[in-house]
């Protein structure tokens, strides 16, 4: 039975939520997942339509620890992010990123005509934290910035490939999600009275990637995947203390590469 499973549900605690086809079984089988993923984060603040934006980059690893619940077509999945090391943003004027993410999927092979199709839909909480200007030691410009996105995906994964060797799956899911970015310096206070602006609008985005899922053992899987997340908010309020005004032409893009290794068991 559990044989039947394998090469379908290891993809499911890799990504978003990509799980293979034709989740099977008499009765429910447990999968826990534990991988690494190597990113590169691309954050771009435009502050007006004909301003020229402000790009950040870095490389940084996060842990990843998963959990996926199947019983006969459904299944349910969730994941949780942890940053590991810091992306070194010392080429745009010093400073790191690291982030954290918390995501819960529920999904089903349920189009019988179409019995590989694999639909999702959850929800997402991820969190990236930015700490800028720290080469000079001068904390007058020294600068954090949290974004945390929260909100709704759906998609679907397929499979491209399957043979003996293993599958190789393609996913695609969208997502709108309530963005909301604070940033925190000592600077903003003589001229704001405080040390904090929040700025919140939508945010929406495709996240897309493949993935290749083998076998290690008869207990013990094995992927690897590379997906790309490409956000953008479009900011509409911004808030320090007790005044909130309206914003316009503002928008804050993110981008997310990700390389993904990770070992799945079965029980």
């Amino acid at each position: 039975m559990k044989k039947q499973l394998k090469n379908t549900l290891v993809y499911s605690a890799l990504v978003m939520a990509g799980i293979g086809s034709q989740v099977q079984a008499a009765g429910a089988t447990f999968i826990p997942s534990a991988g690494l993923t190597f990113k590169n984060a691309e954050y771009s603040t435009k502050l007006s339509s004909t301003a020229s934006a402000d790009v950040s980059e870095g490389d940084y690893v996060t842990l990843n620890l998963s959990l996926t619940a199947a019983f006969d077509t459904f299944y349910a999945t969730l994941l949780l992010e942890q940053g590991l090391t810091e992306g070194d943003f010392s080429e745009q004027g010093g400073g790191d990123i690291t982030n954290d993410g918390v995501t819960f999927t529920v999904g089903c092979n349920c189009i019988d005509s179409v019995k590989d199709l694999s639909l999702f839909a959850g929800v997402n909480t991820i969190e990236a934290t930015i700490n800028s200007g720290l080469d000079d030691g001068d904390s007058a410009t020294n600068l954090k910035e949290v974004a945390e996105d929260s909100g709704l995906f759906f998609g679907a994964s397929y499979p491209l490939v399957s043979n003996q060797n293993g599958r190789l799956t393609a996913t695609l899911a969208y997502a709108a999600l309530d963005g909301e970015t604070k940033v925190t310096s000592d600077s903003f206070v003589g001229t704001l009275g405080t040390d904090t602006i929040i700025i919140k609008g939508d945010t929406t985005g495709l996240s897309y990637g493949i993935a290749w899922a083998g076998q290690l053992s008869e207990t013990l899987d094995y992927s690897v995947s590379y997906k790309i997340q490409d956000y953008s908010t479009d900011a509409d309020t911004i808030s320090f203390g007790t005044t909130t005004g309206s914003l316009s032409d503002v928008e804050l893009d993110r981008k997310f590469g990700m390389l993904s290794a990770q070992v799945t068991s079965y029980f």
